[in-house]
């Protein structure tokens, strides 16, 4: 079997080859924005992939690869009228997946890209059935109105980071910050 292709985004591979128009469906919910934010993703559509498990999908990824997590549509995704998405660690739990619902899939790739939050923070985030539905009441989305937001910017600390943090923490501390004080620029204006 040939290895999983380099991607300039996170992947979205898919194993499934019984349904083009599901395929096709889950493709333009994952590219659908929503509000400002979209799932920076690159897709790959090959049957040389076809009923990949998610043990041969590890050993097509070298352990080194520049990426830290892959989605996957696989029959589940096909064939489930929510289409649940696979995401699987590739970095600090390989091999540990979880399920996510396409119009949520630009959190996990957004915050997972930039290392903003970890695997583990949205596989712990699960619903009874293990798909990732959003954070907030009962799988809905929270609504970041300027209230929400003020009130999220007023808890931040803004002082030094602790001097216990690893590197990415380190690094995930300063995007924190970076986001949240053009957040509190922008509600000043």
């Amino acid at each position: 079997m040939k290895n999983i292709p380099k991607t300039e985004n996170p992947l979205v591979l898919r194993t499934d080859f019984s349904d083009d128009s599901a395929w096709d469906s889950i493709r333009t919910a994952i590219e659908k924005p929503v509000g400002e934010f979209r799932a920076y993703v690159d897709f790959t559509s090959d049957p040389a992939y076809t009923n990949l498990t998610i043990a041969d999908l590890l050993t097509l990824i070298p352990p080194d690869s520049n990426h830290t997590f892959i989605f996957v549509v696989d029959q589940k995704a096909i064939s489930d009228p929510e289409h649940p998405i696979l995401v699987i660690d590739l970095y600090e739990e390989r091999g540990r997946s979880f399920r996510v619902i396409p119009s949520e899939m630009w959190g996990i790739e957004n915050n997972l890209s930039i290392s903003n939050m970890d695997f583990v923070e949205f596989a712990d985030s699960v619903e009874s059935d293990g798909v990732f539905r959003g954070f907030g009441d009962h799988g809905h989305p929270v609504q970041m109105d300027n209230a929400n937001i003020a009130s999220m910017l007023a808890s931040v600390p803004v002082g030094q980071p602790p001097k216990t943090l690893d590197i990415r923490q380190h690094i995930r501390y300063w995007i924190t910050r970076i986001v949240l004080h053009r957040y509190r620029k922008r509600l000043q204006e």
